[in-house]
């Protein structure tokens, strides 16, 4: 019996926490081919109840994952995770 090989070499999940009064915040993650990789976004959340916690991931580097938001209040705390998978 043979089995076909993977056509996913990684996968990277991660969360990202911007904690001060800014529009983004960045994660390392280890070294990915740029063409050959795919970053989903799997959701934020806040602490503040009415606050805009919609945020855009993107891969800005082989080794950076940035997350931006329109505004975060200061001394609330806002989170997004992430999935980073790259293909052979």
């Amino acid at each position: 019996m043979s089995y076909a090989t993977s056509t996913i070499k990684s996968i990277q999940r991660g969360t990202i926490t911007g904690n001060v009064s800014a529009t983004a915040w960045t994660a390392t993650v280890s070294s990915v081919d740029l063409t050959k990789s795919v970053l989903f976004n799997g959701g934020s959340r806040s602490e503040l109840a009415n606050s805009m916690a919609l945020t855009t991931l993107v891969l800005t580097n082989a080794t950076t994952v940035t997350m931006t938001c329109g505004s975060q209040p200061t001394n609330y705390s806002l989170n997004t995770t992430y999935t980073l998978v790259e293909y052979y």
